[in-house]
């Protein structure tokens, strides 16, 4: 159904390999349906008779069984389209050594999913005139150290920059004290890490760009990046539950799910967990919803700005990407916008149908890359009743016999 992103592969083998030796502990979960929610700015639903009765809603209960049996996943499941829950999933545990259950309000750490805010208060800050994604970084970034590289190269993931989170461990001599993006900045400035790639010439993947992009957002707009984020983007969209973690600005929620690895180690924090930008959105499932519904309502950004967002523009068939969200297409040209995640015990999965309006939520708060690596089943399971189907072959047209044959 789609072509899964080559980068993915190794890493995502790895964990698996690690997942099957997995202790398997009892658990404590619960199925989430409340008859109506409602939020300061937005208003979600459930349909009952599809959360319980519907064929998709039952064959996404039987995969999250199976998700569970296979792999012990401990996360949550969310389907839904338009305003409307289709089907929601609770499995395990928030905190399991205080035996805390998940629930709809727990918030689970995005990691790349992140990237999409951070491309979407670049916009929002385009849209108000305060800068242009065109220019180069150095015209906001006087220290930069790399003076031909754009801001677009930068959303885009074409900037070249070698990988901040590598670079850091090699020149840091203390890695027990957090670093926040400014500092990172100052390390890039003086430091000056050779690029892997000149600018604009391939797309590379890269944490670097988006943790600058959240600089850019602080200098220009003179707020920190969570309040900017928080005030801009999360409370106009009714995520209430939402917030944007920094071990050095920013205290963790007491409603924020732990970070586990395998056999339920948990994830301590590292000194990269004072940036932000490119991971450390916290969310729930129903609140990744509500942004959904934001973007496509113009609640937001402008419908201009919107297609930008969603534009792909990485000029990799390969790897498609558009603005802090991956691109693929399925067999009948349906396109969906996706992006996948992990860090420090979390791993995350944000599908969204262009088509249908239809959105997959998938957050596990325990290292686990099944549902990333099996992506093509879960969206067949999730978006196949609402998207279109493929248009049956048009058959061959018969051999020409000798008589109806062109001299």
């Amino acid at each position: 159904m789609f072509a899964f992103p080559r980068f993915l592969l190794p890493l995502a083998a790895s964990l698996l390999l690690g997942a099957a030796c997995s202790e398997l502990p009892q658990r404590s979960g619960k199925m989430v349906r409340d008859p109506r929610q409602t939020l300061p700015h937005y208003t979600l639903r459930t349909v009952p008779v599809l959360a319980t009765e519907h064929p998709r809603a039952q064959a996404l209960a039987r995969w999250t069984d199976s998700l569970r049996l296979k792999t012990d996943f401990n996360g949550a499941i969310l389907v839904a389209k338009g305003d409307s829950i289709l089907f929601e999933s609770y499995i395990g545990w928030a905190d399991y050594q205080r035996r805390v259950p998940l629930s709809d309000t727990v918030a689970f750490q995005l990691a790349s999913v992140s990237k999409q805010f951070t491309a979407a208060a670049i916009l929002l800050l385009q849209q108000r005139h305060r800068l242009h994604i065109n220019h180069k970084v150095s015209a906001y970034l006087p220290e930069f150290p790399y003076p031909e590289v754009t801001i677009r190269q930068l959303l885009t993931h074409r900037s070249g920059l070698s990988n901040y989170l590598y670079f850091c461990d090699k020149v840091l001599n203390d890695s027990t004290r957090p670093i926040d993006n400014a500092e990172v900045m100052a390390l890039l400035a003086q430091h000056r890490p050779a690029p892997y790639y000149p600018p604009d010439q391939l797309f590379e993947y890269s944490n670097t760009g988006y943790m600058l992009l959240a600089l850019i957002v602080e200098r220009v707009s003179g707020q920190r990046f969570d309040q900017f984020i928080q005030t801009e983007l999360f409370e106009p969209s009714g995520m209430e539950r939402s917030f944007i973690f920094s071990l050095k600005h920013h205290p963790a929620e007491s409603h924020a799910a732990t970070g586990y690895h395998y056999r339920w180690l948990e994830a301590l924090p590292l000194y990269l967990d004072g940036t932000w930008g490119d991971k450390s959105a916290y969310a729930t499932p129903r609140d990744l919803l509500r942004w959904h519904r934001a973007l496509l309502d113009g609640r937001i950004l402008s419908p201009s700005s919107t297609a930008e967002l969603f534009r792909e523009q990485s000029g990799d068939p390969n790897d498609p990407y558009a603005l802090g969200w991956r691109v693929a297409h399925d067999a009948a040209g349906n396109r969906f916008l996706w992006h996948s995640g992990w860090w420090r015990g979390f791993t995350s999965l944000l599908v969204r149908s262009e088509s249908s309006e239809t959105v997959l939520v998938i957050l596990s708060n325990r290292v686990n890359t099944y549902f990333i690596t099996h992506r093509d089943e879960v969206i067949e399971l999730a978006f196949s009743e609402f998207v279109p189907k493929p248009k049956p072959a048009r058959p061959l047209a018969p051999e020409p016999t000798t008589h109806d044959s062109l001299p």
